[in-house]
């Protein structure tokens, strides 16, 4: 990845007195490099991304520097440096203005200082960033698809300055096409849709997690987005979810987004496990219409999510509930969706007619039937909970 505008600006305000005047909310933008720009029809060939430096021989009064900034702020560019001195003494109110209006960072330079010198130092540094940004998202992503591999990407970690108190967290993005409302379709189409998802959330990280205060990857494998933030609180984790949740609702695109958060046990040995737990959180969160999810506020699911071998908690659901399911399978009875809910509302039994739209006779006549199946009786705390553990145990294993 490339270099955050503010690491550049901070070397450069040291070495070269370069001066932030206009457009510091724009700190948080990323650049792959730095180039010379003073003719303005060469601003069409820009990528996007660039920090653009210019002495203003061709643009010298107000209007054409105007436009010149103008055109390098559409073109996407991520900043833009007047070398001031020669040609443009200060720099005018209106680009100034137009700076701060678009959150667009214009510094300058002063015009003693060597162009060639600044730009190879800056070159460098964006090079720098993305070496120690691509050990650290390789790093992530070994342990969380080689969980075998963890200890020994611990170590490279510490190398990178990130030891094993550093707190970690992980925030996960669950994001389907919005026309395709079952979450067993999420995979299909929306592929393009789904990598703007991933450049916008990017950007959107960078400006929550205050530049580069914190380190941080996002590493993208569909339909998840995954962030994994080191070095953040549980105030600053909560804060930061509520952040994203909030731009998310907001997001101009055709997807649906759903998010969840990590425990405060996170760490990089169990950072496979997180992954798993944290998406199906997600995916629970989808059919439930919850946009964000905690670990550590999911309750009983908590438990049922890091228990990895899904053949001990099928053969749990199949030995409370098999019988039951069956029955209803092959007689087109409803004793499942009846016990589910009179299990919800506590053995109320009046509130479990009244969901199901039955007599409370004909509640407790099925009450009884489901009762004799399942060989539990509903009137013992210790039966409800296994029959209740059974249906969340379901509930998971159709994500």
């Amino acid at each position: 990845m490339a270099a955050l505008m503010e690491k550049i600006y901070e070397t450069a305000m040291q070495n070269y007195n370069m001066t932030l005047l206009a457009g510091e909310s724009g700190l948080y933008r990323l650049t792959d490099w730095v180039h010379v720009v003073e003719e303005i029809d060469y601003i069409e060939f820009l990528k996007g991304r660039e920090l653009i430096v210019t002495t203003g021989i061709k643009e010298p009064d107000e209007a054409q520097l105007l436009e010149f900034t103008t055109r390098v702020w559409k073109a996407q560019a991520s900043g833009l440096v007047i070398n001031v001195g020669k040609y443009i003494p200060e720099i005018p109110g209106s680009v100034l203005e137009f700076g701060a209006e678009h959150n667009f960072p214009i510094f300058t330079l002063p015009w003693k200082v060597h162009l060639v010198d600044f730009n190879r130092e800056l070159c460098n540094l964006i090079y720098k960033s993305e070496e120690q940004y691509a050990t650290l998202y390789s790093a992530v992503q070994k342990a969380i698809f080689y969980p075998d591999e963890a200890v020994q990407c611990q170590e490279i970690l510490r190398q990178e300055g990130i030891i094993a108190e550093t707190p970690i967290r992980l925030i996960q993005c669950y994001t389907f096409p919005t026309e395709y409302r079952g979450i067993q379709n999420a995979a299909r189409g929306g592929d393009c849709a789904v990598s703007r998802f991933y450049s916008w959330f990017y950007q959107n990280c960078q400006q929550i997690l205050h530049g580069g205060r914190h380190r941080f990857t996002v590493f993208q494998n569909p339909p998840y987005t995954a962030l994994v933030v080191f070095g953040l609180n549980e105030q600053e984790i909560r804060h930061a979810a509520e952040k994203m949740r909030e731009l998310c609702s907001k997001y101009e695109g055709p997807l649906q987004v759903y998010l969840s958060a990590s425990g405060s046990d996170t760490c990089i040995t169990n950072l496979s496990e997180k992954y798993h737990i944290t998406s199906l959180l997600c995916r629970q969160g989808a059919k439930e219409g919850r946009n964000l999810s905690f670990e550590e506020e999911s309750g009983i699911w908590r438990m049922l999510l890091g228990i990895q071998d899904r053949r001990s908690l099928i053969y749990y659901k199949e030995q409370v509930l098999g019988e039951l399911e069956r029955i209803d399978t092959e007689t087109e009875t409803v004793h499942m969706k009846l016990l589910e809910t009179y299990l919800e509302v506590n053995g109320n039994m009046q509130e479990a007619a009244s969901r199901c739209y039955l007599h409370r006779n004909t509640v407790a006549y099925h009450l009884k039937r489901i009762a004799e199946i399942t060989g539990r009786n509903l009137n013992s705390a210790a039966d409800r909970n296994e029959l209740y553990l059974a249906f969340q145990i379901k509930k998971l294993l159709e994500l």
